[in-house]
């Protein structure tokens, strides 16, 4: 690697492709300089494109895609699969890079990697977006992964993450799915809105409350009613 006074060739690339505003020629010619590159730390500078939006929306999809795009060709690089697997467990914005791994890695691979950034990331409140999608992730794999990955979400403190699990837990059926949706519903520390999806998912699912509350609380009391021991939309 060769350095100089503004530092090493690939920092300078990489500060080219992450540039918010200007033409996009300089960012697009970046990109094509590290793929040529095409070593471990040239894949990690070329993939934060996809964690920054520039200034034109037309470009900044254009030149995603073309990077996806380019990134597809290259199947079993392992300095590449290596890339993607450290973005996912630090980066933010994640959808392009989880649609690339998902095309380059095995289904098994791919499981595995993004349980294993899920559950590095929840909590960090400084990786709410990147659990956002992670989680929606989790769900398009579907099955157990989807109904851990629910449970896990609305655990967490964080509104945006406890709904994203919502979203998967109302297409998730098995152990733990009620008694979680019925805690979020009647958790006196959560926000209206958080409140209300469960009891929406709770209603669309159809489910028994497994510890028989008989009240309501003031958010659910307004569009919900208990019958037969379980929450039910009013009508």
């Amino acid at each position: 690697m060769v350095f100089g006074i503004f530092g090493s060739k690939v920092e300078r690339l990489k500060k080219a492709v992450r540039q918010r505003y200007g033409q996009h020629e300089p960012r697009k010619d970046a990109m094509i300089r590290l793929l040529q590159m095409g070593d471990l730390e040239a894949y990690r500078a070329v993939l934060s494109r996809f964690t920054v939006n520039c200034d034109s929306p037309h470009w900044d999809e254009k030149e995603k895609s073309w990077l996806a795009g380019r990134l597809l060709e290259r199947t079993g690089d392992a300095a590449l699969l290596q890339a993607l697997d450290e973005l996912l467990m630090t980066g933010e914005r994640l959808n392009q890079a989880l649609s690339v791994a998902q095309r380059l890695m095995g289904r098994d691979q791919f499981n595995a990697q993004v349980q294993a950034a899920f559950e590095k990331r929840l909590g960090d409140h400084r990786a709410v977006d990147a659990c956002v999608e992670l989680i929606a992730a989790m769900g398009e794999i579907g099955g157990d992964t989807a109904r851990r990955g629910g449970l896990a979400a609305v655990r967490d403190h964080t509104d945006e993450v406890i709904l994203a699990g919502l979203a998967i837990l109302e297409k998730a059926e098995g152990e733990g799915v009620a008694e979680a949706l019925y805690n979020v519903a009647f958790d006196p520390l959560q926000m209206p809105r958080v409140v209300r999806r469960a009891g929406q998912v709770i209603a669309t699912l159809e489910l028994v409350d497994p510890e028989g509350r008989n009240e309501l609380t003031e958010a659910l009391a307004e569009d919900f009613e208990l019958q037969g021991g379980r929450l039910v939309a009013r009508t």
